[in-house]
């Protein structure tokens, strides 16, 4: 058996985190754990094309990645948005190789 690349173990778990403060979504669900899969080019596409800033772009890509709104990631705490930066800082590296959109 070959083994995987410790990168590659990373990008294939999703990433969760539970949230200080529970998110109520536009819909009425509340959200405590997220669950992150890993970006897509599209997401970066679309964010630069819906929002703008650095903030605002980072947040609509993780948005996409847990499947929640950008609305809804708006109401997120900032002590859980830079937590979440952190945990997929490794798998949002790709999208932005220069570094000079990185939030962290």
């Amino acid at each position: 058996m070959s083994k995987q690349d410790p990168a590659q173990e990373a990008a294939a778990a999703p990433i969760t985190h539970t949230l200080k403060k529970p998110i109520i979504g536009k819909d009425g669900r509340t959200h405590t754990v997220l669950t992150f899969r890993d970006p897509e080019m599209g997401d970066a596409i679309d964010a630069e094309e819906e929002v703008s800033g650095t903030v605002q772009e980072t947040m609509f890509v993780l948005g996409r990645m847990c499947g929640l709104p950008f609305e809804d990631m708006r109401r997120m705490l900032p002590a859980d948005f830079h937590a979440i930066v952190k945990k997929t800082d490794a798998s949002m590296g790709n999208l932005e190789e220069d570094g000079e959109n990185s939030p962290s």
